[in-house]
């Protein structure tokens, strides 16, 4: 909520403070003031604009639509510098057509349609969740489900959009007084041509696993990490024999092999790799996929260790 009032409320004061500082520049402190609350205006706008989620295509459309606003507004007062009642005049107007021209075109709206025969209840239930085809953007589906008073707000909150397609998905509130339409919502949603997917917007949730007793698997290899009985690997190479003799003492384990893993980085930081890699660079010893963690660790994972 507070980025969909600081992105149009930055905006705003970008283009009043810029034009104010315009009018009052031959005034040394007034415009040396006007001009470091524009300048602040504008890294409010600047951050509102990175945090907010969103495809690049359409956020960057919108940061060269507003950059226009924020040169033509200034631009054309400059003219009335010396007219004092036309300027102010002509700015309160900017300022109210820049209002109601933003109202609803920010990245995403909450806004409740003026239609007064639409009932929202004051918990939003978030009945549906949709995944908009990449790029299209979530206004012009508002528009095109008008008759029905949808709200879309995002589904998911993330650190890096441009990383993940989650950015795609927003959940939708319906109306109460047309939650019986909700089978002809979801038809409409589907035939708007700007949704890849529709479903219901439900809880999930994960219950902890209780504890077990180790599987035989564990017993037969003398091993107490979890997962064993689904490694076949060890069955394969009947490797409690190996086991039994070295605990017996008959060998000796050394290590000669190298294995490279060239693959999604590794977690150098993973409890079951710690003393059992080296690293070739820093830039490596992450893993946000998971894959190349897990190969290392069938390479070369610590055992008997619980995890």
């Amino acid at each position: 909520m507070i980025l969909l009032l600081l992105y149009p409320l930055s905006l705003a004061a970008c283009v009043l403070t810029l034009s104010l500082w315009f009018y009052y520049q031959q005034k040394s402190f007034l415009g040396k003031v006007l001009r470091g609350a524009f300048f602040l205006s504008l890294l409010v706008y600047l951050l509102a604009w990175l945090l907010h989620a969103g495809d690049w295509n359409a956020k960057t459309a919108i940061l060269v639509r507003d950059l226009i606003i924020l040169g033509a507004v200034p631009a054309v007062l400059s003219f009335l510098k010396n007219r004092s009642v036309a300027f102010f005049l002509l700015l309160g107007a900017a300022a109210a057509g820049l209002g109601w021209y933003l109202q609803g075109t920010s990245f995403y709206s909450t806004k409740q349609p003026a239609d007064s025969g639409f009932v929202y209840p004051e918990e939003a239930e978030w009945e549906l969740l949709v995944e908009l085809q990449e790029g299209a953007p979530v206004e012009q589906l508002q528009e095109r489900l008008k008759e029905y008073g949808l709200l879309f707000v995002p589904a998911f909150t993330m650190e890096h959009p441009d990383w993940t397609e989650l950015d795609d998905f927003y959940a939708v509130e319906i109306p109460e007084n047309l939650e019986g339409q909700t089978d002809q919502i979801v038809q409409a949603l589907e035939d708007s041509g700007l949704v890849d997917w529709v479903e219901d917007n439900e809880s999930v949730s994960v219950a902890p696993l209780p504890e077990r007793k180790l599987p035989k698997v564990n017993k037969k290899f003398g091993l107490n990490d979890p997962g064993l009985e689904f490694q076949w690997g060890l069955e394969a190479t009947e490797a409690d024999q190996w086991y039994a003799q070295y605990r017996a003492g008959k060998l000796k384990p050394v290590q000669k092999a190298l294995v490279a893993i060239l693959d999604t980085g590794i977690d150098v930081g993973h409890e079951d790799l710690k003393g059992r890699l080296v690293s070739t660079r820093s830039e490596y010893d992450g893993d946000v996929k998971g894959h190349g963690t897990h190969c290392a660790g069938i390479a070369a994972a610590n055992s008997n260790n619980g995890h």
